[in-house]
């Protein structure tokens, strides 16, 4: 006779950096369900794309819709991006956005930070079958990658109202395999 515990049948899953983040911005998320089952929902998202980090956009402005060739860092880029804007426009009253994304770049180039001269390395880029572009951030972040997608489609807005449906989704699907199999379990311990 096998007894199962609880403890075997879930697996501790590592929370992924950003996902802490995106729950504190959008608090409805623990009402769907943790951390840990919203790090396993990140992973589906683009499961082909090489860039499996939480990314980070920020800007002055609500964001509605995504650009070609946008930029994305980690969330300490995305906070010197907002407070570099704040300066320029001397505007200290500005409210920052901050945007955890999942980007979708199956095809990375490795280049150097090119400052404000991006153009010609994103038309290189793209000519020769890139479909993203990954640098270390010489001015926000520091000595941290930096991302470009060139394509809208290829960003995915973590917290947004298509993400929260999307993990509302996932969470019917995963739960109730997984509630049934316990019960199964729990019900019928000598048939483990």
């Amino acid at each position: 006779m096998k007894y199962v515990s609880i403890e075997e049948t879930t697996n501790k899953i590592p929370i992924k950096e950003g996902v802490k983040f995106v729950f504190d911005k959008n608090p409805e998320l623990e009402h769907i369900g943790n951390k840990e089952q919203y790090s396993q929902y990140v992973e589906t998202i683009f499961p082909e794309s090489k860039i499996k980090d939480i990314v980070f956009f920020g800007s002055l402005e609500q964001v509605t819709s995504r650009r070609n060739n946008q930029h994305f860092g980690s969330l300490e880029a995305a906070i010197s991006r907002t407070d570099f804007l704040k300066q320029v426009m001397a505007r200290f009253d500005k409210q920052s956005y901050i945007y955890p994304t999942i980007l979708n770049i199956k095809n990375i180039k490795r280049v150097d930070d090119a400052d404000y001269n991006w153009d010609i390395i994103i038309e290189q880029a793209k000519s020769e079958q890139y479909d993203g572009l990954v640098y270390v951030n010489n001015n926000e972040g520091k000595d941290k990658d930096s991302y470009v997608i060139f394509e809208p489609i290829q960003a995915h807005s973590l917290g947004s109202p298509q993400d929260i449906e999307w993990f509302k989704n996932y969470m019917k699907l995963h739960t109730t395999n997984t509630s049934s199999e316990l019960s199964d379990i729990l019900t019928n311990p000598l048939s483990s």
